[in-house]
């Protein structure tokens, strides 16, 4: 696990979580991120990652940029609903966002499964207190004693109709509920930024904008120099993940016009306009598909998780 500190945010931000796939394996594998789990993230996320339960029950180490807190957030969520045995979890959000006037930053983890509230409510009782948000129970979780020299966040856990469970700062939650309550849209900027994606990765993350984490670049670059060269110059960078008997890791990045740009374009980059969310600038964008085989991306995983 490699961590580095955000400029001007504080948020600490994680370049790799292991995922126990024996923990959210569900009978058939969901090929993109669920409409539905979208439309309630925040709209100003800065951080967004999603990851998708695959067929079977596998192990692996998949890469991700997600927040210290994302993490905290989701080995709570799953000691939480750890003694539901009915549990099934098909897919995961994290998203995190600075605050403007500085702060702890807010953070949260959106999961769409299937979830046995009165069982969970019921064996968390002693440490949280269940309380009403418009309608919905939720479960007011203090920070866990195994964390409390790093992470003091007070979070609500909410199940909504036992296929949806929200986690995280209350701000967060509280707005993720209100987005369902009214049936809010996915943000259009979001979801422009996804269908820059083919869809149909295991992993996925949107990063706006990349100040949010300047060695991203150099690590990138250890995987494939051109990818690294495109994001120094970068603003906005998504990318997904491929498993298969090649890892394929696309990405899309969308670089300010300046008169001096430099032309990074080659026959295996394709380019792209793009419409950033209340730019004064025009972008336009880059994004291709680095293949590699998976013994070299297993090496480099193990590079980063080393340091």
């Amino acid at each position: 696990m490699k961590l580095w500190q955000t400029p001007r945010t504080g948020m600490a931000v994680a370049l790799m979580l292991i995922f126990g796939y024996q923990v959210i394996a569900s009978a058939s594998a969901v090929h993109s991120p669920d409409p539905r789990l979208v439309a309630l993230v925040p709209p100003d996320s800065q951080i967004i990652a999603g990851a998708n339960a695959p067929s079977k029950v596998l192990r692996r180490a998949n890469f991700m940029i997600i927040t210290q807190t994302n993490r905290t957030d989701f080995e709570d969520f799953l000691a939480l609903t750890g003694s539901d045995s009915s549990r099934v979890i098909h897919q995961v959000i994290f998203a995190a966002a600075a605050k403007p006037g500085g702060g702890p930053p807010e953070h949260s983890l959106l999961v769409t499964g299937h979830f046995d509230t009165s069982r969970i409510f019921r064996s968390s009782e002693g440490d949280s207190n269940s309380i009403q948000y418009r309608g919905i129970a939720v479960l007011f979780v203090h920070s866990f004693e195994r964390e409390s020299a790093f992470f003091k966040d007070e979070r609500l856990l909410a199940i909504i109709d036992s296929r949806v469970a929200v986690f995280g700062t209350i701000a967060s939650v509280k707005q993720e509920i209100d987005r369902y309550l009214t049936g809010a849209a996915p943000d259009a900027f979001i979801t422009q930024r996804l269908e820059l994606l083919r869809g149909g990765d295991e992993t996925w993350c949107l990063i706006s904008p990349l100040k949010l984490g300047a060695e991203i670049a150099p690590i990138l670059g250890k995987l494939d120099p051109v990818l690294g060269e495109i994001v120094k110059k970068g603003n906005n960078f998504q990318f997904g993940i491929r498993y298969g008997r090649r890892v394929e890791f696309e990405y899309a990045v969308d670089v300010p016009v300046r008169p001096d740009a430099e032309d990074i374009s080659s026959p295996q980059i394709e380019g792209f306009s793009f419409t950033p969310r209340s730019a004064t600038v025009p972008a336009v964008g880059f994004r291709g598909i680095v293949k590699t085989s998976r013994s070299k991306y297993d090496k480099w995983l193990s590079e980063l998780s080393s340091h």
